[in-house]
Formats: C-alpha cells, structure tokens, sequence
C-alpha cells in the first residue's frame, strides 16, 4: 500500500514538473524569429538629373546687309504766293531701322524769288528727320530745320538782310516706285522764314 502510494506521488510531481518545462526549441525559435525585426529598408538616394542643354550660336537682331539699312534721297520742294515763289533742294542719308523708323540728315539750299522788289533770296543749311513707314506706301514725316536765309529787311529802300531762321515740320506722304510725295506744315513759320507759306509739298526721289 505504501508502495503504491509512492509510485502515485511520483507520477503526480514528474506531470506537474512536465507541465512547468518551457516550450520547445521550435516554439521559441519562431517566437525569436517574430521578435527579430527585419532591417529597415535605407531609403535610396535621389539624383538630380538636369535637361542637357546645348550652346546655340548668338544670333545677330539685323541681318540685313549694309546696303539695306541706308537710304539716300534726293529732294526738291516748292510752294508759292502773290508775292513770293520759292524752291528748294536737298540730299539725305537715313538709317532705317528694322521696323517703321528712320532717322536722317542732310544739307539744304532755298532759293526764293521775291516778286514785290525783283529779288532774289537764297539759305543754306541742314536738317535732321525722323520717319515712320505706317504702311508699304504711306509715311509720317518730322523734320527740324536751320537755314542761314536772306529776307528783305526794308522796303525803302529794298535791304537784305540775313538771319537764322528755323522750321519744324510735320507732314505726310506717300512713296511708290522710287518716288516720294509729301505735305508738310511748319509750326515755326515767321516772316524771316525762308518759306513764302507755312505749308509746302515736295517731290523726293529715293536710291
């Protein structure tokens, strides 16, 4: 009986001793595997690639040839009244730029011929102009003009005299085939003027 109730004991603490052991090394090998964590993937580096960008060669504004880009015209005037009828000559040299405008100068002779005394008037000088080609026949025209002129400075009797006079101009005109037509008011018309009228047209010829 004694026997038997030792072998009972025995059982009962070898079940209680199997149910304290750990788990098994699989169980803890998954559990290890769980708790390792993976490494975490290193975020990679971006490149900055730039568009490749290819020289170009400098292109120039104008390239028309020389021989564009200047103009020369010849230009006569004339205009009259009852008592005084007048004519004039002139040569210009413009630059034209590569739209409407053109800026130039050139000399000037005025000749006038006073029909109240039978004599006659001449002026020497220059002007500078400025030209706006609005369209392929019409133009606007501003032009300053100084003149060493002669006028009659007395009636009794008939004197000469000679004076700085100087004019400003603004007109219009239109051009085909060479040939310029234009009118032209000068704001600055006086009686030493070398113009009998403040008004006068001229006709230009252009090379």
């Amino acid at each position: 009986m004694k026997t038997s109730l030792i072998i009972s004991l025995l059982i009962f603490i070898s079940c209680i001793a199997a149910a304290q052991q750990p788990a098994t090394t699989d169980t803890t090998r998954r559990k290890a595997d769980t708790l390792v964590a993976a490494p975490a993937s290193q975020p990679q580096p971006t490149v900055k690639t730039e568009p490749a960008t290819t020289s170009q060669p400098r292109q120039r504004r104008d390239t028309r040839p020389l021989i564009k880009r200047f103009d020369v015209d010849f230009n006569t005037g004339f205009w009259a009244n009852s008592t005084q009828a007048t004519g004039e000559v002139m040569v210009t040299v413009a630059y034209k730029f590569p739209k409407i405008l053109s800026i130039g100068a050139g000399p000037t002779y005025v000749f006038s011929y006073n029909r109240q005394v039978d004599k006659n008037l001449n002026g020497w000088g220059g002007k500078i102009f400025t030209r706006a080609q609005l369209l392929k026949f019409i133009y606007l025209w501003t032009e300053y003009q100084g003149l060493s002129n002669q006028y009659i400075s007395d009636f009794n009797p008939v004197t000469k005299s000679k004076a700085y006079s100087d004019s400003w101009f603004w007109g219009a005109g239109i051009n085909f085939f060479g040939i310029n037509l234009s009118v032209m008011y000068d704001i600055l018309h006086d009686s030493k003027s070398a113009y009998a009228g403040a008004t006068i047209y001229r006709i230009g010829y252009s090379f």
